[in-house]
């Protein structure tokens, strides 16, 4: 109950995920999306070439974008993928108006020995590297594009790039309410949220489509 009354805090503001409410979620949203032919030579590398053509170094994702474009991640991408995001919530806000988040709930126990709390192992350093370690963005990067090719079918009327905002991932150990910790950037303990930049979504849905870029 608690993390339901947390607020997102950073650009997606008090939102919280009571106040968002069921019209505007949709909970356990599967997919099936078609991905390039082998002969295409599509790979999970290029993926992170794309992003890290796109951010700037200051950007938190910036060494997991280098980090998947290292060689090592030269694994083919082709056929067909499924997955099932856990929450796409249209989050509204003054600066921004509304957009779409993609997100998942987290249950990881982050805290350390030395941390005086259970609470002080959720910074925005600590989800962050937790989420490269298991590879969550490139989960997200991967719904993203899901959700880019949905919104296009769906709604050919709206930009879908610019409609889908970013990710929220949820540690919800550490959202304990209106009272969660803020640290002085706006970022709430337990919320890890990412703006995409513009073009990204296009970008990823061209390159798993195999179309040269």
């Amino acid at each position: 109950m608690a993390s339901l009354s947390t607020p997102f805090g950073s650009s997606l503001g008090d939102n919280t995920l009571i106040s968002v409410g069921a019209k505007n979620r949709l909970a356990e949203l599967s997919f099936e999306m078609s991905l390039a032919h082998l002969n295409a030579g599509v790979t999970v590398q290029q993926i992170g070439q794309v992003l890290d053509s796109m951010i700037g170094d200051g950007d938190i994702l910036k060494s997991y974008a280098q980090q998947l474009s290292h060689e090592s991640f030269n694994i083919p991408l082709a056929g067909l993928i499924n997955g099932s995001i856990d929450a796409l919530l249209r989050v509204g806000t003054e600066e921004n108006g509304e957009r779409l988040y993609i997100t998942d709930y987290k249950s990881n126990r982050l805290d350390r020995e030395g941390d005086a709390c259970v609470i002080d192992g959720y910074t925005e350093e600590r989800m962050c590297n937790e989420m490269m370690h298991h590879h969550y963005p490139l989960q997200a990067l991967i719904y993203g594009a899901a959700v880019y090719r949905f919104l296009r079918w769906r709604a050919p009327q709206v930009d879908p790039d610019a409609s889908i905002g970013g990710i929220a991932y949820f540690f919800i150990r550490a959202m304990v309410g209106e009272d969660t910790p803020v640290d002085d950037r706006g970022n709430v303990r337990g919320v890890f949220t990412w703006e995409a930049p513009s073009g990204l979504w296009a970008g990823l849905s061209d390159l798993m489509a195999g179309v040269t870029l």
